[in-house]
């Protein structure tokens, strides 16, 4: 049984050596974090489908829900920290798709007031035919005294044979969250 901290580069050992596979599975079990460690560990996990059959097979019924959500989205490197490459990155990630796809404009965000310690920048880039992007980049503090910075961005690309999403969160101490995920439709 895990009972005391796992760096990531442990769990990522462990996930690489099939007799240790067993401690992988108890850690993402009980681990109150494990959708972070799961993210950590997502290209390791989708190059090693035998690794996550086992995880599916024996982690308890929310881990592996976290699971299943996450091998459908494919992890982003290296990090974007400001909106216009987050914002280019999205566009050169639609352009794989289709190479006359609109690029994602920072010109054209609009300031929205969010509250207390918050704000957001959001656009809506889209054509006639609803092909282009929605934009929402939001800035917040949050915690006691809002001493904690996050920011979560999302770009949502339509029409491309569905929607491309690219999302990043960055929030403190944890691991900054870059990923793209495609919805068919």
């Amino acid at each position: 049984m895990t009972t005391s901290y796992v760096s990531l580069a442990e769990l990522a050992a462990w996930a690489d050596d099939a007799a240790t596979w067993p401690q992988v599975i108890d850690h993402l079990g009980r681990h109150c974090s494990a959708d972070e460690r799961i993210y950590g560990l997502l290209p390791r996990l989708q190059a090693t489908p035998a690794l996550t059959e086992a995880l599916l097979a024996a982690l308890p019924a929310w881990s592996a829900a976290t699971l299943r959500t996450w091998l459908g989205r494919t992890v982003l490197t290296p990090d974007t920290p400001s909106a216009e490459a987050f914002l280019a990155l999205a566009s050169t990630r639609a352009r794989r798709r289709d190479p006359t796809f609109p690029i994602a404009d920072p010109a054209r965000l609009v300031h929205e007031p969010g509250g207390f310690c918050c704000y957001a920048y959001r656009s809506d880039q889209r054509g006639a035919a609803g092909r282009g992007w929605s934009l929402y980049l939001e800035e917040r503090d949050v915690g006691p005294a809002e001493v904690i910075h996050e920011s979560e961005w999302r770009a949502t690309a339509h029409g491309l044979g569905g929607t491309l999403e690219v999302y990043r969160f960055a929030s403190g101490g944890l691991l900054t969250r870059l990923y793209e995920e495609f919805a068919p439709g």
